[in-house]
Parts: structure tokens; C-alpha cells; sequence
């Protein structure tokens, strides 16, 4: 199955056809080999000027965040949790939006029981482009945790990683406030 693909990388927003090779785009993505893009249409961050190429080959530790497409996957695979609103920083982007663990669990353990790629709700993406802004937001965003520098709640709390086991500050009404 092909499907459209949006991606935030440190230096340019790629856009194109991706061959998924998984159920799930972030199952694809967290298999953890180069992203084969075709028909790939890159803008800087820079000035927005855009560089065509047919095919494109980006390594996964290039990605910072991808917009999220294609199947959902099985139903039987969803589990009941919780969403914690955050801010996240993540390369030259803030990420901000709900980030999902189960009940009574410390959202940053997910990334234990989770791949390289986490999912956020409800996400918007805040960049130094203007295509940025032109985007359709709020969606759901697939976030590389190995990239992410910031985690602030929306309680106010700053987290700097890379131990994003240390503290964590329960969500509030902060990071809302952000969007409107």
C-alpha cells in the first residue's frame, strides 16, 4: 500500500509517496531503516525554496516528526490509556499536543514499551516555515523520541532530556492556551 507522506526534518519538510512495508505507518517507521520516499518534494526551513527528486532515501535519525497516515491498525490493538498534554521540543520544532500511556503509568516510560517513533493527538506542529503553517492541524503525529532535546508539560514543568526517566509535572490547561 502507498500512501502520502508528510515529514519535519531538521532542515526541510519532505513530502511524498511512501511504500509501506508494515500494518502501521509508525510500525513501518520504527523497523528503523532508511524511509524509501518517491516523488519527494523537500522545503527549507531556510528561505522555502523546494528541491524535487523521483526517489529519496532518508535515514530515520533524520526525521523529527511525521505526519501520521494510512491505516490505523487492528482494533485489537488498541488499549485503554491516558492523554497528558505536552510541549515537546524536537529538533528545530515544538510539538505540542496529547501524548498517550496507560493508566496510572508516567507518560516518558512509554518510549520502554513503544519503538523509536511515539504518537501525539490532537498535535500541532509550531516551525521556523510557512509550511509549516499551512499544514492541517490538529492530527496525529508521530514524534522520533531519540531527537526529542524538551518536554514541557502543559503544567508549566521543563523536562530536558536525554534522561527522560527523571520528572515529570501532570498535564494542565498551559499548553492550550498555546493554541489559541
Amino acid at each position: 500500500m502507498e500512501i502520502s507522506l508528510t515529514a519535519f526534518a531538521t532542515d526541510c519538510i519532505v513530502r511524498g509517496v511512501l511504500a509501506l512495508g508494515a500494518e502501521r505507518l509508525a510500525d513501518h517507521l520504527n523497523e528503523g531503516a532508511d524511509v524509501a520516499i518517491r516523488d519527494a518534494v523537500l522545503t527549507s526551513l531556510d528561505d522555502g525554496h523546494q528541491f524535487v527528486v523521483p526517489s529519496l532515501e532518508v535515514p530515520i535519525a533524520d526525521l523529527c516528526v511525521v505526519v501520521a497516515g494510512g491505516p490505523r491498525g487492528a482494533v485489537g490493538r488498541r488499549v485503554r490509556d491516558r492523554s497528558d498534554l505536552v510541549d515537546v521540543r524536537v529538533g528545530p520544532y515544538s510539538v505540542v499536543g496529547d501524548l498517550h500511556s496507560p493508566p496510572g503509568s508516567t507518560p516518558f516510560l512509554i518510549h520502554r514499551r513503544r519503538g523509536t517513533f511515539i504518537a501525539m493527538t490532537d498535535a500541532h506542529v509550531i516551525g521556523p516555515a510557512e509550511a509549516v503553517a499551512a499544514a492541517d492541524w490538529p492530527t496525529t503525529l508521530l514524534v522520533n523520541w531519540p531527537l526529542i532535546v524538551q518536554v514541557m508539560s502543559a503544567g508549566g514543568a521543563v523536562e530536558h532530556l536525554p534522561d527522560p526517566l527523571v520528572r515529570w509535572a501532570p498535564a494542565g490547561e498551559r499548553a492550550r492556551e498555546i493554541l489559541t
